[in-house]
């Protein structure tokens, strides 16, 4: 008597490539969402060094400064120079599906305190804000107040 070799039926087949499948889009979707916090995290990173530019700014003038050089303009925006650091670290902000926005009261060119709000790639309607003073917030909306809520 000879052995016959048995394979899988294709019922068989066909509910290993289900089951597969149905992993596959569970693990795609669970990395979506990775995805999609990697990017608030990077957003919240670029409103953090878009920070620290500015406080360098203060460092080398003594003074919040706005104007062509500067980090904030004299129309209370973002300086959307080009090979400006600000808007370097707005358009990798841009470019992850955010958006980020200034909040200063100037007058004569110069401003005594500031607000930025970064808005999430996962949630529209989420800002991550940090102000001139180092307070961190997560808010609904941006451009409100020079100082997070």
């Amino acid at each position: 008597m000879g052995m016959h070799a048995r394979g899988f039926t294709l019922i068989e087949l066909l509910v290993v490539i289900a089951i597969i499948g149905i992993l596959a889009s569970i693990v795609l979707v669970s990395l979506s969402s990775a995805r999609n916090k990697g990017k608030d995290t990077r957003v919240a990173s670029d409103v953090r060094q878009i920070r620290i530019q500015i406080e360098s700014e203060v460092a080398i003038s003594g003074a919040y400064i706005a104007g062509a050089n500067s980090c904030i303009t004299a129309t209370d925006t973002l300086n959307a120079l080009s090979g400006n650091n600000c808007k370097t670290l707005s358009d990798d902000i841009t470019n992850n599906g955010g958006a980020v926005n200034v909040k200063a009261t100037v007058a004569s060119n110069s401003f005594t305190a500031y607000a930025l709000y970064g808005r999430l790639p996962s949630d529209a309607t989420k800002y991550f804000c940090m102000d001139s003073t180092g307070k961190t917030n997560s808010v609904a909306s941006a451009n409100t107040t020079v100082a997070c809520p």
